[in-house]
């Protein structure tokens, strides 16, 4: 009896251990609870996550394919929810995500680069600022950078996001 519940107990334990390196939700569930809308089913999703250390820096990117009908019903939907924007991104975002020049200055971020975010040109956006302490304006000019973008391409059906924490 007494081996039975060690031989229990050790299998038990290692269930539980196999069961916690598993908690990663997938893409679709996790961009859809950070966009607070339903996402319809995907075609195919890929994601990668570099946060972790002390503060929780690093950046998470998602693309989220859908077929034709369901990207075209994500588009509808989306246009319908407040907070996403027509393309194309505000200036501020422009030169943030993918860099360039304003007023003599270069902006070199490149954020859309290493979050695998090609520059899109029919469809919307969502913007989550999510610095404490900053007024939107300036945008550029911080020191640190905590916001989420969502990028949806209606000519390819691919919803892109992603979350950078500086």
């Amino acid at each position: 009896m007494k081996r039975f519940a060690v031989s229990f107990l050790g299998v038990l334990m290692i269930v539980m251990a196999v069961s916690g390196c598993t908690g990663k939700k997938p893409a679709e569930q996790y961009v859809s609870e950070q966009l607070n809308c339903s996402l319809p089913a995907a075609e195919k999703s890929e994601a990668s996550d570099t946060h972790g250390g002390f503060h929780g820096e690093g950046e998470y990117a998602a693309t989220i394919r859908f077929d034709t009908v369901h990207g075209a019903q994500l588009a509808e939907q989306l246009q319908n929810t407040d907070g996403w924007k027509t393309l194309p991104l505000e200036e501020e975002l422009e030169l943030l995500m993918y860099g360039g020049s304003r007023g003599g200055s270069s902006y070199g971020y490149y954020f859309a680069d290493k979050a695998g975010i090609p520059k899109v040109e029919n469809g919307c956006y969502y913007f989550i600022d999510r610095q404490q302490d900053t007024e939107r304006a300036g945008l550029l000019y911080r020191r640190s950078y905590n916001f989420s973008l969502a990028i949806y391409d209606s000519d390819e059906n691919i919803l892109y996001y992603c979350e950078i924490d500086t």
